[in-house]
């Protein structure tokens, strides 16, 4: 009897870190790069709020290049976009504060 295993990615043995779900699979959206978060388009959008904020941290006023991040001030899962307008620049330590009042909110 012969096996065919259609591998998605090459992984070292035992490492399945990097396979798609099952739902991924099955939605089709499985093995596709450049989207979300690490994506590219993010990045571009990332670095157009920078530049738009001066690298500024809309909270306290930190100016700095290498210490920001940035915000979804309405949160994905509230309903919130990746629109210009519902991202702001915070630095490391604003933005921790605002996540954990957010999360506290629930």
């Amino acid at each position: 009897m012969k096996l065919t295993v259609k591998a998605s990615r090459l992984m070292p043995a035992g490492c399945n870190s990097r396979l798609p779900s099952p739902r991924q699979r099955k939605s089709g959206k499985a093995g596709v790069w450049g989207r979300g978060r690490g994506g590219r388009p993010w990045r571009r959008l990332r670095e157009a709020v920078l530049l738009r904020d001066r690298y500024t941290c809309q909270y306290c006023g930190l100016v700095s290049a290498e210490e920001m991040e940035v915000d979804h001030i309405v949160n994905i899962a509230a309903g919130g976009t990746d629109d210009m307008g519902n991202l702001q620049t915070l630095c490391k330590v604003c933005h921790r504060v605002k996540t954990r009042l957010e999360s506290r909110r629930g």
